[in-house]
């Protein structure tokens, strides 16, 4: 690495910190794909929840984009208690994301109405065109034979059976709590979009909307971002551990 290559990474990696012209370090349309999958995913051992770790970036002149690693946890199983709140994980303030500036890679992205709405859009692809299912049976097919002999396995073969059912029950109620999820966002975007285009005192509104207007006339959305389409990983070991 040259003296060059090092001031270029420092210079990325202080716009990055501070929220200064992300758009000239962040590979964006990657980084919103990215989140669409990882939002789906719902592994609060990540960037996303509370810890706010497991992740690498990768630069390439200048420019960031995310690379997945540490899936194991996924699906709701890192310290969740409640599968019904995993499943319905919201996909626009995912887990711990606030917008409190902790998290710059989304929470400069969801004041943007602009990548919301790709966002949004690259969601509808990914529930729309990626069978999730497909991916579980391959891979349970590739791996289920070695895992029935496996001398050292962290779980039985049965176990292993009704984890795999579970992981399919999961990703089913998840797409469709998405797909739930993504229309209520849209209307609320569309509605947004009427609040401002149409002045507080207008006839056209509503109560309710012109009420809306008055407490958000200065706010800007706070929404999701995303990035690359990534393998669903399927970890070895699907059950929680105990």
């Amino acid at each position: 690495m040259t003296d060059a290559d090092k001031a270029r990474l420092i210079r990325s990696l202080k716009a990055l910190s501070e929220g200064e012209n992300l758009e000239d370090v962040l590979d964006i349309d990657e980084l919103l794909r990215y989140f669409v999958v990882h939002n789906y995913l719902v592994n609060s051992d990540s960037y996303t929840g509370a810890m706010v770790h497991n992740y690498y970036l990768h630069e390439d002149d200048g420019e960031f984009d995310m690379i997945p690693w540490d899936y194991n946890l996924g699906y709701g199983t890192f310290q969740a208690s409640d599968a019904s709140a995993a499943v319905n994980d919201p996909i626009d303030t995912p887990l711990s994301v606030t917008g409190d500036g902790s998290r710059p890679m989304v929470d400069w992205s969801f004041q943007s109405e602009e990548y919301t709405e790709l966002y949004h859009q690259y969601f509808a692809e990914f529930l729309d065109e990626v069978d999730i299912t497909a991916i579980i049976d391959e891979a349970y097919a590739l791996i289920a034979p070695y895992v029935e002999k496996d001398p050292t396995a962290f779980c039985s073969y049965e176990e292993f059976e009704t984890g795999v059912a579970a992981l399919r029950s999961f990703c089913e109620k998840r797409t469709e709590s998405g797909r739930a999820a993504r229309g209520s966002a849209d209307r609320t975007l569309l509605q947004e979009k009427k609040i401002r285009e149409t002045p507080c005192h207008s006839e056209e509104r509503s109560d309710e909307e012109s009420f809306i207007c008055g407490i958000r006339k200065d706010s800007s959305l706070r929404e999701a971002m995303t990035r690359r389409f990534f393998a669903v990983p399927l970890s070895c070991d699907p059950l929680r551990r105990r």
